[in-house]
């Protein structure tokens, strides 16, 4: 049985590096290695790892926090196994779900990753849905998931995606300049390397966290932009790669597009009823900037309504107007 390598990247985590250690510990029908990469974590993160006491968990200590990208490719430059794993060390893997990604991935070198679905759980751990990557389980040729994945039609969480090393090192690894979507990113470039399998059943849990909302929705405008950013890079991986058709290539990322433009509008205007419009201005300048006439539809639909969150419709439009194009 080939050995599997889950590098788990971890900083000021306590519990939930716990309980993410324990659930891939179970696992004990694979050949396993764990390595938990601290990256000078105000945790005694050493403490937590020989709590364990179990030969399969290794610790490595870097003395500076390398952030989360800088610490994700620390982990893919630890593992040495052609099948591994980067896993969330707040997220919890399913028992039984990692050999389920295994079986579809060890005997065929096509395949350059293999993903499941998985349980979205909050801070307490307990589930609030299922993000299912697909319905049946299925084995998709690189270009069927690049199209899907990149519209929304495929839905991915680390916690649930088992990498081949060598479609890895073809891909590259983390890229740093790509600071809120790195995952997509990659998964995307590991796409253009091979087959992906699709395991419909939940192979591992995917933590929610909260927080405030000034704090979220200005997370999510940098979000916004960086996604913006990768869609703009990936056009280019797309065209240089052959993978679509010219028709294919720009239909895919017109949708792309829009469906991003729609998702900055509807978080900027949620952001402007909550008073937070110096964001709202970023989502609205990024939907504009991506996709001009669906924010035109968008004051064309709140003119047939009377009010508005509490003002004139048309008032609170031309402001809009203006801070989407400003």
């Amino acid at each position: 049985m080939d050995k599997i390598t889950i590098a788990i990247p971890t900083y000021d985590r306590d519990d939930y590096l716990r309980q993410a250690i324990a659930s891939i510990l179970s696992e004990t029908e694979i050949d396993l290695e764990v390595l938990v990469v601290d990256t000078a974590s105000p945790v005694n993160v050493k403490e937590i790892v020989d709590s364990f006491n179990d030969p399969r968990l290794k610790y490595f200590y870097h003395p500076e926090n390398l952030g989360m990208i800088g610490a994700a490719n620390k982990c893919l430059e630890l593992c040495q196994t052609e099948l591994l794993m980067v896993f969330p060390d707040d997220d919890r893997l399913i028992k039984g779900g990692l050999k389920k990604l295994y079986a579809k991935i060890v005997n065929n070198t096509s395949v350059a990753a293999a993903i499941g679905s998985v349980l979205a759980i909050n801070e307490a751990g307990q589930v609030t849905e299922k993000i299912a990557v697909s319905e049946v389980d299925q084995l998709l040729d690189g270009a069927t998931f690049y199209k899907q994945y990149l519209t929304g039609k495929i839905k991915v969480q680390p916690a649930a995606v088992l990498l081949r090393k060598t479609a890895l090192d073809r891909a590259g690894h983390y890229d740093e300049l790509v600071h809120y979507c790195p995952d997509m990113d990659l998964w995307l470039r590991i796409a253009l390397q091979g087959k992906i399998a699709l395991v419909a059943e939940e192979v591992g849990e995917y933590r929610i966290h909260g927080g405030t909302a000034t704090a979220k929705f200005r997370r999510n405008a940098e979000i916004g932009r960086s996604y913006r950013d990768l869609l703009k890079k990936h056009y280019k991986l797309a065209k240089s790669a052959g993978i679509f058709e010219e028709s294919e290539l720009e239909e895919t990322f017109r949708v792309a597009s829009s469906q991003h433009a729609g998702s900055c509008i509807a978080i900027g205007l949620d952001c402007f009823k909550n008073g937070h419009e110096d964001v709202a201005r970023q989502y609205f300048s990024l939907a504009y900037e991506m996709t001009p006439r669906l924010l035109d539809k968008v004051y064309v639909t709140l003119l047939s309504v009377s009010t508005f969150a509490g003002q004139p419709s048309y008032s609170l439009l031309q402001k809009l107007k203006r801070i989407g194009r400003s």
